[in-house]
């Protein structure tokens, strides 16, 4: 593990997953027909980027899709992804069920024989799968939100849960913070900031978390390696 870097506390802590405004749940989703995100909020999202993650319940395909996908939000209710990109440009063998499929701008449409809306995928670069299940990125999030809270004193150590003014910063994801090497140790050892670093330094999610994917208009890779 690498030392930790001094650095300046971010402004905001991280973007969390139960924002319907930036992660609609399926009954939220913008139709094909209204792509705005029309939360019943009072807000214009149409200059905003959202992105909607759930996870894979089945893999399955039907004439003439090549691919279809059962897919539920973080609340249970699911929804068909159905895919329409090119397969050579397609990476289907990476799919698998239980693992967290994030997928930008994503809208509704009634796209099979049954009439039933689905969520229609004609570019396989708007589409990023995690190795794992969405509970896990959850997690994920709110551990990392808890650490990036701003407290009378300044922000918690990950280690020692002391807020300090300035802390240093994990060089490598940039969510976690500590006030000693000792501290950062701990944090990574016993505090489950080993996994959460591995997810959190990818790009786009780190992109997405840190809530400023304004401009994020396709992911830099299909899936995340760990």
């Amino acid at each position: 593990m690498s030392s930790p870097s001094s650095t300046s506390l971010p402004e905001k802590p991280p973007v969390s997953l139960t924002d319907i405004a930036r992660f609609p749940l399926v009954s939220f989703l913008p139709d094909i027909q209204s792509p705005e995100l029309d939360l019943g909020l009072g807000l214009n999202h149409t200059d905003k980027q959202w992105c909607f993650a759930a996870e894979i319940v089945s893999i399955d395909s039907s004439e003439p899709y090549h691919t279809i996908l059962e897919v539920r939000d973080r609340i249970g209710k699911q929804v068909r992804v159905v895919f329409i990109c090119p397969l050579e440009s397609f990476p289907k063998h990476r799919l698998e069920t239980g693992q967290v499929i994030l997928i930008l701008r994503a809208v509704t449409q009634a796209i099979l024989k049954d009439g039933k809306k689905g969520v229609l995928v004609q570019d396989a670069a708007k589409v990023k799968v995690l190795p794992f299940e969405l509970n896990t990125l959850i997690k994920v999030n709110e551990h990392a939100s808890f650490y990036n809270k701003a407290h009378k004193e300044g922000k918690l150590c990950h280690g020692c849960m002391q807020p300090k003014e300035r802390l240093r910063a994990c060089p490598e994801c940039h969510f976690y913070y500590s006030c000693s090497a000792d501290c950062a140790k701990k944090g990574f050892n016993s505090k489950h900031h080993d996994l959460a670093c591995l997810i959190l330094r990818d790009k786009d999610v780190a992109a997405l978390l840190a809530g400023s994917f304004d401009d994020l208009e396709v992911f830099s890779s299909f899936s995340l390696i760990l």
